[in-house]
């Protein structure tokens, strides 16, 4: 269907992310990435173009803090002011379990928070995929 799911992680969370990216573009989702290389101005620029493109997103949390997943949260809720033009389809946060501590105010800004290990995540990526495609 030509959707864009924006995958926000940490680089070096690159290759854990992988077998997610993988999953999603078997489905026929064009993945999104964030830029890493180059400066820190032109990976801002990417991220930006990002912001603007995405129909869903998906914030990977694995070495990043909670204070970075709160940062990237944010940006999706900017995104508008950014330019973007289209609605958000769907938001959801990949963690460990008990590691995000207070995401009551999150899941009131619509973020679906799963929590699990990397099977886990596989199983709801599928049905998150799904829901997104219809």
């Amino acid at each position: 269907s030509g959707r864009c799911i924006y995958l926000l992680h940490e680089k070096q969370d690159t290759e854990e992310v992988k077998p997610y990216i993988e999953l999603m573009q078997g489905r026929g989702f064009h993945v999104l990435m964030p830029g890493f290389d180059g400066e820190v101005i032109e990976q801002r620029q990417k991220h930006v173009e990002n912001l603007r493109a995405f129909d869903a997103a998906i914030i990977y949390k694995g070495s990043g803090n909670e204070q970075w997943v709160r940062m990237k949260a944010s940006d999706l809720l900017k995104a508008p002011g950014f330019g973007r033009k289209k609605p958000i389809v769907a938001k959801a946060i990949l963690s460990a379990p008990g590691e995000m501590s207070d995401s009551n105010d999150l899941r009131t800004q619509n973020f679906r928070i799963i929590e699990g290990d990397s099977k886990y995540f596989v199983e709801s990526l599928k049905s998150f995929c799904q829901e997104f495609a219809s």
